[in-house]
């Protein structure tokens, strides 16, 4: 990060283009592996996802049969839509407070991450239910 060397100040670009990688990498992370558990429920996890599902603060026992995948999803489980947005909104609060001049950014990061994850996942509506769910959250905290 570029720091003055006349005072310790960063410059709005580096301050931003962190926090934009901060909250992309977050974003694909969630939105990636809510379509991967989604879209393989017969797929055992390997050390990598449940390592992944740990970054994103899940403390239940770590699937393994399609019932207890599926009830990740159910009504307010952790990959739900609601639950799944709210991680993401509530990470994107922390880095970005309400500071408006960087919503913009975040949603351009947003965006990356789901149009990454969606290019994977082509016909999974779950991710798209997610990110206009992500997009709703946020657009309340926006002038």
């Amino acid at each position: 990060m570029y720091t003055s060397l006349n005072d310790n100040s960063t410059t709005p670009l580096d301050k931003y283009g962190e926090q934009s990688l901060e909250i992309l990498a977050w974003t694909h992370l969630n939105l990636a592996m809510q379509a991967f558990i989604h879209a393989c429920m017969d797929a055992d996890l390997d050390e990598q996802h449940k390592e992944h599902l740990s970054r994103l603060g899940f403390e239940g026992t770590i699937p393994q049969n399609d019932h207890d995948k599926k009830q990740l999803f159910a009504g307010e489980g952790f990959f739900s839509v609601s639950q799944t947005g709210k991680r993401v909104a509530s990470y994107v609060l922390k880095i970005n407070g309400l500071d408006q001049e960087g919503f913009s950014r975040i949603e351009k990061s947003i965006h990356h991450a789901y149009q990454d994850v969606k290019d994977n996942y082509p016909s999974h509506t779950l991710i798209d239910r997610t990110f206009t769910h992500i997009m709703d959250t946020l657009s309340v905290f926006k002038p």
